[in-house]
C-alpha cells in the first residue's frame, strides 16, 4: 500500500480503497499498521468526516448483503459512532477488512437480517482474529531473532576454533 490513507480517500478514491482492501489479509495489514492513521487520529482532525467514511463503509455492506431488514440511516451512524469509541485504535483498512470476512462469511451467515449487534459481533469476531494475527507475528519475530542470534554466537565459535 503505497498511498498513504488520509480522511476523504474513501469518497474520493473508493475504487483504489476496494482494491486495496481486496488485496489484505491479517498479516498483510499487520505491516500497514504504522503506515496507517487510526480512526481516533483521523476524528482529532474531522470527527464528522471520518464518521462519513465509516458510514459509507456500511452503506456498501448494506447493500452488497440486500436483506429485508437492513441498516437504516440512523442505526449506520451510530454504529459508526460506536466504532469510533470501541475501536479508535483500528485503521480504515481495519473495518474494511472485517467488513470484507463479514461478506466472505467468515463470521458466519446473514439471514434476512443486518443491525448493530450483528455488525458489531463482527468486529468482536475480527478483533480476536486480529490480536492472534499480533501475537502470532510477535512469537515468530522473536524466534527469528533468537534464531539469528544463536546463529551468531556459533558462527563467532566456529570462526575462533579455526584459528
Amino acid at each position: 500500500m503505497k498511498q498513504k490513507y488520509e480522511l476523504g480517500f474513501i469518497q474520493n478514491n473508493e475504487i483504489e480503497f476496494k482494491r486495496k482492501v481486496r488485496n489484505l489479509n491479517l498479516v498483510a495489514l499487520l505491516d500497514e499498521l504504522e503506515n496507517t492513521p487510526s480512526i481516533n487520529k483521523l476524528a482529532i482532525i474531522n470527527e464528522d468526516a471520518i464518521t462519513e467514511e465509516i458510514a459509507l463503509l456500511l452503506i456498501q455492506t448494506n447493500k452488497f448483503f440486500n436483506v429485508k431488514n437492513g441498516l437504516t440511516e440512523d442505526i449506520l451512524y451510530d454504529i459508526a459512532e460506536l466504532i469510533m469509541t470501541e475501536y479508535k485504535h483500528y485503521t480504515m483498512y481495519d473495518i474494511g477488512l472485517c467488513l470484507k470476512m463479514a461478506k466472505l462469511g467468515r463470521f458466519g451467515k446473514v439471514y434476512e437480517r443486518l443491525d448493530g449487534g450483528v455488525v458489531m459481533d463482527w468486529l468482536v469476531q475480527y478483533e480476536k482474529q486480529r490480536d492472534k494475527t499480533i501475537i502470532r507475528n510477535a512469537e515468530d519475530e522473536h524466534s527469528r531473532t533468537k534464531a539469528d542470534t544463536y546463529r551468531e554466537k556459533h558462527q563467532w565459535i566456529n570462526f575462533n576454533s579455526i584459528r
